[in-house]
């Protein structure tokens, strides 16, 4: 973080580069300490609780007094967008990240994987009977194939709730 929005009873008590607080507290005659925290030490400059409600309506002036001495320049016109990256290229950049990605996080894949063959193994035993090659076998023999691909098919969706940061950081960069 760099910047640095301290407020006091609804009022700033100080917005800006984190390394410029000591200063403008310093200015006002209120230097923090040599081996105190800036930041503690302004919350405890501001608070009412410690210092007294004259003390910290004195600081919110004074940081008034300054924000308004502070030149805002004027709002330039945004340059045009470059010319973005073709569909292809995008394409190759996000395939290039999903194989570095599964390259990083082997767990990934290596959990999916077991996962399937788990789920294979597991619907295997309970529809071995319907190996034999009968009438009265027929819907088992449905329900074995139903299991087996809708099941790790599903882990692809799970997956996708496990990588939904990637897919917002995938969605951020397309547009």
């Amino acid at each position: 973080f760099d910047r640095v929005l301290m407020l006091s009873e609804g009022r700033v008590a100080f917005s800006d580069v984190a390394g410029r607080m000591s200063e403008f507290y310093a200015s006002l005659g209120k230097p923090p300490p040599p081996t105190a925290n800036p930041a503690e030490y302004v919350v405890d400059l501001v608070s009412k609780d410690l210092q007294g409600a004259e003390s910290v309506n004195a600081l919110l002036d004074a940081w008034e007094e300054h924000e308004s001495q502070v030149h805002v320049p004027a709002q330039t016109p945004l340059q045009p967008a470059e010319e973005t990256a073709s569909f292809c290229s995008q394409v190759f950049t996000l395939t290039k990240r999903a194989a570095l990605l599964s390259v990083k996080e082997p767990i990934l894949y290596t959990a999916r994987i077991c996962s399937f063959v788990f789920i294979s193994v597991f619907f295997g035993i309970i529809y071995v009977s319907s190996r034999d090659q009968v009438q009265e076998q027929v819907l088992s023999r449905v329900f074995y194939l139903w299991w087996t691909s809708c099941c790790p098919s599903s882990l692809s969706a799970i997956a996708v709730f496990a990588l939904n940061i990637e897919a917002n950081v995938v969605r951020t960069e397309v547009k």
